[in-house]
């Protein structure tokens, strides 16, 4: 049984806090119930939004980090329990540094030592596109490979905040051989938790007895959708510039604790739940089409879980059913991720 097998073995402690770039992040994603009408009725757009949220990014501590004291150092840190990067496989260019140290984990590492405010990582190949937002704060940070493993193409791209047009600041390419749900099993800057956590110890509790994964994925899945309140009060913040900074730092721990949250807050909190307990989880942001009198599109959060060898979409906020061919009968479909994490 998976569940027991990866418990020990796999899971990872976060790092101690949260930091400015989980702070971003997760602020960010406060806004991913928002209709993108109602962004285009206030005058912005969501690139837009993210671009304005991202210049209050600084500082470099993250869950997944490359340390440049410590060049060769092993992969995982034993006492944090935290991937970093060894540093023995960078390349450069420009300004731009890719470390594919850590491929055989579905990591890379990038790092930007320019002057351009607002930073993007693409990582695509025949299998997909995926997009990261990365801190101008010249420092490493760690992502993880959105589709399976094969040979992709990392950029960097920059700009100086006045146009949505990116310069190509480097590209390397690079095959990562890895197992397709390891990366996922990992505490990130999106999905941050400690093992020892109150909501991982909620997990165990939930699925003690439960037969197999899915059932196990099913149940937690399940309380989560019961135990979070959509919070509609700080969506409306979230796109009115009321958000308080105290409340752009969210994350699993906080929404556990609270029982509020919108969409992303549903996402996250099943994915790190899931994680603690050894079930390789995708924590996915794209575009929902929802139908009925209207057709209104959103911005949106949901997961991947990797059961009996395949990954199986659900939607926290509809609850434990899994989702076919990405649609609610009904009421929605959704459109391929184009952010994993």
């Amino acid at each position: 049984m998976r569940i027991v097998a990866r418990r020990n073995a796999k899971t990872k402690e976060s790092a101690s806090s949260l930091t400015s770039i989980t702070g971003l992040l997760l602020l960010l994603t406060l806004l991913l119930a928002i209709p993108v009408v109602t962004m285009s009725a206030l005058g912005i757009s969501l690139a837009e939004c993210m671009e304005k949220i991202q210049g209050i990014i600084h500082g470099n501590e993250g869950v997944l980090i490359q340390d440049p004291a410590t060049p060769g150092a092993a992969s995982v840190n034993d006492t944090k329990g935290i991937l970093v990067s060894g540093g023995d496989d960078v390349r450069s260019e420009n300004e731009g540094q890719i470390d594919f140290s850590e491929k055989d984990a579905g990591y890379f590492f990038v790092r930007y030592t320019g002057d351009l405010p607002n930073i993007r990582i693409q990582v695509k190949n025949d299998q997909g596109v995926y997009n990261h937002i990365c801190p101008p704060d010249k420092q490493w940070h760690g992502f993880p490979i959105g589709g399976k493993p094969g040979t992709w193409e990392i950029s960097i791209l920059a700009n100086d905040g006045n146009s949505h047009i990116y310069n190509l600041i480097f590209t390397a390419t690079e095959t990562f051989d890895f197992e397709e749900e390891s990366p996922f099993l990992y505490s990130n800057s999106y999905v941050n938790f400690q093992a020892d956590s109150p909501l991982a110890d909620k997990a165990r509790s939930l699925v003690k007895k439960t037969k197999n994964d899915r059932k196990a994925a099913e149940k937690i899945i399940r309380w989560v959708k019961w135990h979070v309140t959509y919070d509609y009060d700080k969506a409306a913040r979230a796109v009115d510039g009321t958000m308080t900074a105290q409340e752009g730092l969210s994350d699993p721990d906080r929404v556990f604790a609270s029982g509020d949250g919108i969409c992303s807050d549903l996402a996250i909190l099943s994915a790190a739940m899931l994680r603690s307990v050894g079930l390789p989880t995708k924590l996915a942001y794209g575009n929902e089409i929802r139908y009925g009198e209207k057709e209104e599109e959103f911005y949106h959060a949901w997961i991947y879980v990797y059961l009996d060898g395949k990954w199986v979409m659900y939607d926290p906020g509809y609850g434990p059913e899994a989702i076919v061919s990405h649609r609610i009968p009904g009421n929605s479909y959704y459109l391929s991720p184009n952010e994993i994490h």
